[in-house]
């Protein structure tokens, strides 16, 4: 995108004609609000871990192993991930994620 200007030319007695290129702004993705499950695991098995063990999805399993029945039942029985879902607020509290770190998650697991 340009913008037009005219900024005067003394010499010339008159304006010059100036065009000034205006970059166009960052295209910011949007976070989509519901990934599948199976995008959710696979972008989890590609993290690092944050403790050590071989992937981001064993410590998202470590914890949900130390919930109750129905949170392990709704984890491994769900096909899709919301951002709402309580556990997903869960894991991001307890795996020290920010807002900002879910928002890239979603937008990368979607991707997949």
């Amino acid at each position: 995108m340009f913008v037009r200007d005219q900024i005067w030319n003394e010499e010339a007695g008159a304006y010059d004609v100036v065009l000034t290129e205006i970059p166009d702004p960052p295209v910011i993705p949007d976070v989509p609000e519901e990934i599948s499950m199976a995008q959710c695991c696979q972008w989890l098995l590609a993290q690092p871990s944050k403790v050590g063990a071989p992937s981001l999805l064993n410590d998202v399993e470590v914890v949900i192993a130390t919930m109750d029945r129905s949170a392990q039942v709704d984890w491994q029985r769900r096909q899709t991930v919301r951002r709402d879902f309580y556990l997903v607020q869960q894991l991001k509290d307890g795996l020290g994620f920010t807002d900002s770190d879910l928002d890239d998650m979603f937008i990368a697991a979607n991707q997949l």
